[in-house]
């Protein structure tokens, strides 16, 4: 059993902080419980299987895939004896994996197959190493797991079955363009049926309308904007399709429980 880890210093920021990475060599031997864990656990599995227990059942993660074990939940998996893993994780703190991984709508999933991840985790785990001071790595691998929960998120919806075609259709066209205001009457035209008809199959396979997707999405977008660039908060607001600064920040506020402003010094 060989394992490469990295720990970080604690940070006293409640948003986002890492604790520990690394690349583990699993063998027999292997076995982690961490019951009502305080961290967010990500891990890529590079070869081998092994298993994890939830309160649902046993899940299989295998080559290619990506699971994530949330805050406050019970951490129990182990490696294959025969098969064992070889894997990349992390785990980190903060209610930014929370705002994240529901406004994708993977919070409550454990397990994505052929997740093409790699070469994030991978890049995770080098900044913590890169000697760079702990504010820039952080901020860079903020921005790293924004990537691999849309990895995450697009995993399952290409996936999951349960979502009809023009459903699918509906929500591609949204995500296509999140820059701009999308009407109803819009959406209704690519799948030949009427504005509350379109509402309604949407709802169906989404558990949201079409409008609050759309907010959705633009919200994630705000967040990478303010994240990754300088553009100022009029700028963002305008190239998301908001028709200003004002109702921009109202609703930034509302879906984030804070202001653009302090979203970025932050």
């Amino acid at each position: 059993m060989k394992e490469i880890l990295k720990s970080f210093p604690k940070t006293d920021s409640s948003i986002f902080g890492i604790q520990l990475c690394g690349t583990s060599y699993c063998d027999g031997t292997y076995l982690i419980n961490r019951p009502r864990s305080r961290v967010h656990c990500f891990e890529y599995v590079i070869k081998g299987s092994g298993t994890i227990v939830t309160s649902k059942g046993k899940l299989h993660p295998k080559e290619g895939d990506v699971y994530f074990l949330r805050a406050g939940d019970d951490h129990y998996y182990y490696s294959d004896a025969d098969n064992p893993w070889i894997k990349i994780w992390f785990n980190v703190r903060g209610s930014l994996i929370d705002s994240l991984t529901e406004q994708y709508g993977v919070s409550d999933i454990r397990l994505f197959n052929n997740c093409r991840a790699l070469s994030l985790f991978e890049e995770f785990v080098s900044n913590v190493s890169s000697g760079m001071d702990r504010k820039s790595i952080e901020n860079q691998n903020a921005v790293i797991i924004h990537k691999i929960i849309q990895c995450m998120a697009e995993c399952i919806y290409k996936n999951d079955s349960r979502y009809s075609e023009d459903a699918i259709t509906l929500r591609d066209f949204i995500d296509s363009n999140y820059n701009r205001q999308v009407r109803i009457e819009e959406l209704g035209a690519l799948i030949y049926r009427s504005p509350s008809q379109t509402i309604r199959i949407f709802k169906k396979n989404f558990g949201i309308a079409p409008y609050e997707y759309a907010l959705r999405r633009k919200m994630q977008a705000a967040c990478q904007l303010l994240k990754d660039t300088r553009m100022p908060i009029r700028e963002i607001a305008g190239s998301l399709g908001f028709s200003n600064e004002h109702y921009f920040s109202s609703c930034f506020k509302s879906h984030m429980g804070i202001t653009p402003g302090k979203y970025r010094k932050q």
